[in-house]
């Protein structure tokens, strides 16, 4: 069988533009905020 379909990939990562910080693309971060706003009041 031909396993080229399984290689790893690493996980998208991009930074906040507001906090700085870390976090999965197209996720929210942390703190509440997703593409530089606030979505979710903590």
């Amino acid at each position: 069988m031909r396993r080229s379909h399984d290689a790893l990939t690493t996980a998208a990562v991009s930074v906040d533009k507001t906090t700085g910080e870390t976090h999965l693309r197209h996720h929210v971060t942390a703190d509440g905020y997703y593409r530089g706003r606030k979505v979710i009041n903590k």
